[in-house]
């Protein structure tokens, strides 16, 4: 089976699976979303459907975009050189990143911990500046547009499992 998904209009989610086995659709996922958003009393944002289409050889699931945020901490870190090395890189990356039109950064460094918080509307930033700016977006752009292929693989490569959903949010 194959994937994709596609943000339509900078609002909606749309994601698209073709399988010849109706089983790998997103019908429990769909499923999983409703029970979840019904009787979960959170404050974690979860997908709520708005549209769903499923059949034996497509389903289509569409809802809402829900923005992201990578958050690192590190805590009770030794006063060595290895992890005033990564406090002085994360300040610098806020430095470098603050400067991207659509990316919001903070950070607090103390002396046994840091951290660092950034968050990435992919509808307003820049490709081209980012990439400029920040070399790890090479990791993410596929065709001049951000890849959702490309940002999965990318984790993965670094020992992270993440999901299109996880992605997108």
């Amino acid at each position: 089976y194959d994937s994709v998904a596609y943000l339509v209009n900078g609002e909606y989610i749309f994601k698209t699976k073709f399988s010849a086995n109706k089983k790998k659709g997103y019908e429990k996922e769909k499923a999983i979303y409703d029970f979840l958003n019904q009787r979960l009393n959170t404050n974690i944002k979860i997908p709520n459907v708005k549209y769903s289409y499923f059949s034996d050889d497509i389903s289509i699931l569409g809802y809402k975009e829900i923005k992201g945020t990578f958050l690192t901490e590190y805590d009770n870190l030794a006063q060595n050189e290895t992890n005033n090395s990564i406090k002085l890189k994360y300040g610098d990356r806020k430095y470098i990143i603050d400067q991207i039109e659509g990316v919001t950064t903070l950070s607090n460094g103390e002396n046994d911990g840091y951290i660092f918080k950034e968050t990435w509307d992919y509808s307003v930033v820049d490709v081209s500046k980012a990439v400029n700016m920040d070399e790890q977006q090479e990791n993410f752009i596929e065709n001049g547009e951000y890849s959702v292929k490309k940002i999965k693989e990318y984790y993965e490569k670094q020992g992270y499992t993440c999901e299109e959903k996880d992605i997108k949010n």
